[in-house]
């Protein structure tokens, strides 16, 4: 097996589900990993993030960490609740009662070997009736989530050693410690992971967005019943942003939330040193260990980014192209080193950086419209358009004014809509929908000056000014520069080949310092 096989062997899939074999070995702990883990006594932490952002790897850490112990987790999802159908009108506080009964359902059915012990008499019968056909009466819900706590192991029973011997945990102890210290105040501790929330209802309709928030309100209300009980719930990030948006209604209940949301995402450090970690253990693998990893792998220090007179490290190469996704920056080192095989070759080199990222960059956009599917059901096409922004702040940056004349044409194209909103052409209104869309989405990022950053300017995100996008903030809007992420460019300069290849017309060369 040669250096490359090694590394093939460590990115198969990007995904928690595909390397659970070997996750232990590759794990980056997040930087406020036990922060992001351990819910306050009675209320629970909504984690939010986009696909690939690592909620499930997240999970799956605190799950080898605990389970060594003995400390119960029980993780669920949509499809173990037997929620009951409501009118799409029905009142919040009657999805909370459904959801209610279903997550104590749920959690039943999960503990069904730890549960029954305690269970006696006619309670016992309903709860083997319940297990069996799926159906837990109502006359035993306030009964369960008494038994519940009890099931929650004492603080004072956790042995460290315990979970230092887990074959499958990661080797983690100060993230160990933290976690115990920080539930060190309750008597007992029962996890419950409510993951995949918003699949209980289509976000993309509103008249739906009270069944999600119901959810949400039913686990609060298992969080406040006991402090042994610790709630986490996993959302995506556009679903948040949505019932934060459109629920008019519910502004009490979002705003009681905030406190309680975490948001997933790697920064730049956090996406470097997971790649360095992945390059470092197939280095080893390979028997290279002695080597600086990228030397194991890559052909020279640096390359070049598409249109770029300017060389750019690997590292900073494939950090700029991951979209703050781990699943990204993984999937990314798999298509290099398999274009390199392709070539026979010992490392990779430029062609191979010019030969994957192309078809990689296709890739995000056809994730992106899966994921965006219910928000905006032509986002590919949209993105398309971007190819043909007459740029004037350089390679793939447009001021405000540039970008807002562009995009009153859009509409034209097609039918296009967002939420089910029709867009028009040379509307303002619609440009704002569709600026915060994209802004949302990470497909067009706002750079700002500012002196104090070292390269003269900042990025703003979408979380940390909500109400950017508004006629209201026009005069800040017209102060950012509007620049296409890293991650779709390759895609847009494919585009841009493919239309000057059907006019017939001579195309800019990739790299032009080569």
């Amino acid at each position: 097996m040669d250096a490359l096989d090694s590394l093939l062997a460590l990115v198969p899939t990007g995904t928690a589900e595909g390397e659970r074999q070997f996750i232990q070995r590759v794990f980056v702990e997040h930087p406020n990993f036990a922060d992001l883990v351990v819910p306050p006594a009675h209320s629970p932490l909504l984690l939010v993030g986009k696909k690939g952002t690592g909620k499930t790897a997240l999970i799956d850490a605190l799950a080898s960490l605990l389970l060594p112990a003995d400390i119960p987790l029980v993780k669920v999802t949509p499809g173990d609740m037997a929620l009951a159908d409501l009118a799409t009108d029905a009142a919040v506080g009657e999805h909370m009662r459904v959801g209610y009964a279903a997550l104590i359902g749920a959690v039943a059915k999960h503990l069904a070997l730890r549960l029954q012990p305690l269970v006696r008499g006619k309670d016992k019968e309903l709860l083997d009736h319940g297990l069996q056909t799926g159906i837990i009466r109502p006359d035993l819900i306030s009964r369960l989530a008494v038994l519940l706590p009890r099931l929650a192991k004492p603080i004072a029973e956790i042995d460290l050693t315990e979970i230092d011997d887990g074959p499958s945990a990661p080797q983690l102890p100060a993230l160990r410690e933290a976690i115990v210290r920080k539930l060190s105040t309750s008597v007992g501790c029962l996890y419950l992971v409510l993951d995949d929330t918003d699949q209980v209802a289509l976000p993309d309709r509103a008249d739906h967005l009270n069944r999600i928030w119901g959810v949400l309100l039913a686990a609060r209300k298992i969080a406040q019943d006991s402090e042994r009980i610790r709630v986490l719930i996993t959302l995506r990030e556009e679903v948040w942003r949505r019932i934060n948006r459109e629920g008019a209604g519910q502004r009490d209940q979002a705003d009681h939330f905030a406190p309680l949301v975490r948001r997933l995402g790697s920064s730049r450090q956090h996406l470097a040193a997971i790649v360095s970690k992945r390059l470092g253990e197939a280095a080893r693998d390979a028997g290279r260990d002695d080597l600086n990893p990228f030397e194991v792998f890559f052909d020279g220090k640096t390359a070049y980014m598409p249109l770029s007179k300017e060389q750019s490290s690997w590292e900073d190469i494939i950090v700029s192209r991951s979209r703050e996704r781990p699943r990204d920056a993984v999937q990314l080192i798999r298509s290099l080193a398999v274009k390199a095989k392709q070539r026979s070759a010992a490392r990779i080199n430029q062609d191979d950086l010019d030969a994957a990222m192309p078809d990689f960059s296709m890739g995000r956009v056809e994730y992106l419209s899966n994921e965006s599917e219910s928000e905006c059901p032509s986002i590919k096409a949209i993105v398309e358009r971007l190819a043909f922004i007459p740029f004037d702040q350089g390679s793939f940056k447009a001021s405000f004014e540039i970008l807002r004349n562009y995009c009153h044409s859009i509409p034209s194209t097609g039918a296009h809509s967002i939420f089910n909103r029709a867009l028009k052409p040379q509307d303002d209104d619609s440009f704002l929908l569709l600026l915060q869309l994209l802004f949302d989405l990470g497909v067009l990022n706002a750079r700002i000056s500012d002196v104090r950053e070292k390269d003269g300017y900042r990025h703003i995100k979408p979380e940390e000014s909500p109400s950017l996008v508004s006629k209201s903030r026009w005069t800040d809007l017209q102060k950012i520069v509007w620049e296409v992420n890293p991650a779709y460019r390759d895609f847009l300069l494919r585009v841009q080949a493919n239309d000057a290849a059907r006019q017939g017309l001579a195309t800019s060369q990739r790299n032009p310092r080569r």
